[in-house]
């Protein structure tokens, strides 16, 4: 555990050094409080330079492309697969069967637009994989526990701590998905198959059923509006990942997850 607190401190530290130049990019972007293309970029591209120089600094970089190249296709990955278009769409389903919110599908949808958040978003999804699983499970590869998952799950919900509408529930929510996302790393050792789970319930809740992502603002084929008053239900404009309904379907998968866990400690 003593290795991951100095190793996030490292990362964060170099990633806020090389983030001062592409502030400027998305600096007009700030307060839409939406997912932007200048705040992909300014967030993408300090990721994605940190990510190489850790990668070749922790000596990483073999297991890396071993883990890419590795075979990811199999009846037990897609299943996992399914799941992660399951959670976003029963979360759906279940707001808008108990009259939360109602969802419209909005007129002149923009495909373009659709396709080109697509990509941001996997893009996105992959970078964050390597920095809150892949590096750090592979550091710990013959220390793994459910401390250190736990432990890493809290960063990596705390690396949202400064996202637009945050609330605790929302807090609690990107922590338990946290732990979701690294038991399915760790359960097929496959950053591919992580990255696809990690990417579909973005893609699926933000451009698919009209929720804030981890409360930005997102364009989508489709919108709600609250027809609730309960913020704890609803998550209001921190979006689906600031319901407790979002807890609770996140929660018991993550321990279906857990009780079929290895870990070496």
């Amino acid at each position: 555990m003593n290795k991951i607190i100095p190793l996030f401190l490292k990362i964060f530290f170099l990633q806020f050094i090389i983030s001062i130049p592409f502030f400027f990019i998305a600096f007009k972007d700030f307060p839409k409080k939406a997912f932007t293309v200048n705040l992909w970029i300014s967030s993408f591209f300090p990721e994605l330079i940190c990510g190489i120089y850790f990668l070749y600094k922790l000596n990483l970089i073999k297991a890396f492309k071993a883990n890419l190249l590795s075979k990811f296709w199999s009846f037990k990955n897609l299943k996992i697969i399914s799941v992660g278009i399951f959670i976003p769409t029963a979360i759906s389903l279940i707001l808008n069967y108990l009259n939360l919110i109602n969802t419209n599908l909005i007129k002149d949808i923009d495909y373009l637009e659709i396709v080109t958040f697509f990509f941001l978003l996997l893009l996105s999804a992959f970078m964050e994989e390597i920095f809150f699983r892949f590096i750090p499970y592979n550091i710990l590869k013959n220390e793994l526990s459910l401390k250190n998952v736990l432990l890493t799950s809290l960063i990596f919900s705390c690396f949202h701590l400064f996202n637009p509408n945050f609330n605790i529930i929302g807090l609690i929510n990107i922590f338990v998905a946290g732990i979701f996302l690294s038991l399915i790393y760790l359960k097929t050792n496959s950053i591919i198959i992580s990255t696809i789970v990690h990417f579909l319930w973005n893609f699926l809740i933000g451009c698919i059923y009209g929720s804030n992502i981890s409360g930005l603002k997102i364009y989508g084929i489709s919108n709600y509006s609250f027809i609730s008053n309960n913020k704890i239900l609803t998550g209001v404009d921190f979006g689906f990942e600031g319901s407790i309904i979002t807890t609770l379907v996140f929660s018991i998968f993550s321990l279906v997850l857990i009780k079929s866990a290895t870990f070496s400690k």
